[in-house]
């Protein structure tokens, strides 16, 4: 990842407000809503008052903890395996703090008040309507309800107003949710946040395959997922079971109250950065039998707060890199919630590392990350791959500084699995297990396999903006992978700080351009130490535009 600002300017976010006829696609103000707390509930991703069955076709992959309660019941399909990536499974247990008897107590008290969704003071933007298809709508911050069932069979906006931390979208339905077709949940604007998205059911919810969701599904009955479907949320059913066929539950995703401004000697901006992630794969990885064709599958996500537009990613030896899916809502902005898939073919005569950037702007801001790719040609070995995603609690902290937790996530994008897996930072001392013992370690090998996510932690008090850049290496067949992932937390200083406090060149230890790696047989490669897949941070004044996609 790399960010350069531009000139510093004034920032002043307006919301124009309209009112429209039901039934017409176009943007729909409505009354402010506040966000409920979850208590105990908070650390869970799914919750189920009456056994939880996970089937279909692939792994249901889930970031939270996973509670069922009363009932202990939890069923996994014969193709398919249930995988926590940093939470914990809590069947039939409690009481006491953190459980999922806790945790369903908490949800029913969002659900029915007072504190909750209900005991909200503000007047539903529309109520007591027919069944009410969403399809299409562009939805400011505010409360809808209506006295039988939601319908979503495409894309539904919802508008941020400029305040993450405060635009709060509540939906409640007398019946069901019901998601067909390509129904999917996006976010537009300068706000929005999945945590601040609530779907309050009186009955179930259900989504067929390959739908796309966002928020906090609290149903009082059933939450089924179909084959693919995904969730940046949580899945909550209070009294019947929650059925998950291949699914990623992954979130929700929130941020920190809305960011400090930073002063400057050309004004002052709201810091609100863009963060892109690339992941780079070879396929095949080597060519042991000599010279031959390789594509190159390139994976850019936004880990920021923004959409960013201008996005596109170029490779340093592979010229014809194109963009193939993952704009969702087709508005050329790499949303949060979105993944775009590029893709590059050429034939590779001799063994050669290339580089692959990626970039995505947001309000005069550019970011860019890198990632290097080794493929080995004429011998008979598979280079190990190893990839870092490194994010902050916060982005923004108050003047003065605070905590931050940084959670770095490691997997392996390659075939070999790796040994000796460990996670460093060069500003945070004491990076550990995230699960002690790694509870991504599906079958408990202290191996890295290309299906697993490991997950680290590392806990800093800032007083300064501060760019720390961790880093992930892991072994195989001799040989060492490397992948480096910066990240900026912003600190302002008292009024008057100057433009030095905007971060600046860290020290990666070695210059952007890329390496390459000459192999003359095997005798050689006792002499290659590391295979480095980076990310770098750097800053300067925007000057080249490349085109979207």
């Amino acid at each position: 990842m790399k960010i350069f600002s531009k000139n510093l300017a004034v920032k002043v976010l307006g919301v124009s407000f309209m009112f429209v006829a039901f039934g017409v696609i176009s943007p729909i103000a409505a009354y402010a809503a506040t966000s409920p707390s979850l208590g105990a509930a908070a650390s869970y991703s799914v919750l189920s008052g009456a056994g939880a069955t996970n089937g279909g076709a692939g792994q249901t992959t889930i970031s939270g903890d996973f509670g069922v309660y009363p009932a202990a019941s939890y069923t996994d399909g014969p193709a398919n395996t249930l995988f926590l990536t940093a939470g914990n499974p809590h069947l039939g247990d409690g009481p006491g703090f953190g459980t999922a008897q806790d945790a369903q107590a908490a949800q029913l008290a969002v659900f029915n008040g007072p504190g909750g969704i209900e005991a909200i003071s503000q007047p539903c933007t529309n109520i007591n309507l027919p069944t009410w298809d969403l399809t299409g709508l562009v939805l400011d911050p505010g409360v809808y309800c209506t006295d039988v069932d939601f319908l979503l069979s495409g894309t539904l906006t919802l508008r941020g107003t400029g305040s993450p931390a405060t635009d709060v979208w509540i939906f409640r339905a007398g019946r069901d949710f019901v998601g067909t077709g390509t129904a999917n949940v996006v976010f537009s604007g300068t706000g929005g946040v999945a945590c601040n998205v609530w779907w309050r059911l009186a009955r179930d919810a259900t989504f067929t395959a390959g739908n796309a969701m966002v928020g906090n599904i609290l149903a009082a009955n059933s939450i089924t997922l179909g084959q693919g479907a995904t969730l940046n949320g949580r899945a909550f059913a209070y009294t019947a079971a929650v059925t998950l066929l291949g699914n990623t539950i992954s979130g929700p995703t929130c941020v920190v109250p809305p960011p400090a401004p930073v002063s400057g000697s050309g004004g002052t901006i709201f810091a609100l950065i863009p963060n892109i992630n690339i992941t780079k794969i070879p396929n095949p990885l080597s060519l042991p039998l000599g010279p031959g064709q390789i594509t190159y599958t390139y994976t850019v996500t936004n880990i920021g707060q923004v959409a960013m537009s201008n996005v596109w990613v170029k490779d340093d030896k592979c010229s014809n890199v194109g963009y193939v899916l993952g704009d969702i809502n087709n508005d050329s902005k790499l949303d949060t919630n979105e993944t775009w898939l590029y893709s590059c073919a050429k034939t590779v005569s001799q063994t050669e590392t290339n580089t692959a950037t990626a970039h995505g702007s947001y309000s005069g801001w550019e970011t860019y990350d890198n990632a290097n790719a080794t493929v080995v040609v004429a011998v008979s070995i598979v280079p190990p791959l190893i990839h870092l995603l490194k994010t902050p609690s916060v982005f923004t902290l108050p003047a003065g500084g605070g905590s931050v937790t940084y959670t770095y996530t490691v997997t392996n994008p390659g075939s070999a699995p790796l040994s000796g897996v460990k996670v460093t930072d060069d500003k945070c001392a004491t990076v550990t297990d995230s699960v002690p013992g790694q509870f991504g370690d599906l079958n408990k090998n202290g191996l890295l396999e290309s299906n697993e996510t490991w997950t680290f932690v590392c806990s800093s008090n800032l007083t300064k903006t501060t760019t720390n850049i961790g880093t992930a290496e892991g072994r195989a067949n001799g040989l060492t992978a490397i992948d480096f992932s910066p990240a900026v937390v912003v600190v302002p200083e008292v009024l008057g700080v100057s433009t030095s406090n905007i971060p600046g060149f860290p020290n990666t230890g070695f210059p952007p351009e890329d390496k390459n790696v000459n192999w003359g047989g095997v005798g050689i490669l006792a002499s290659l130490a590391f295979l480095i897949s980076s990310s770098l941070i750097v800053f300067y004044r925007a000057s080249k535009v490349s085109p979207v996609k």
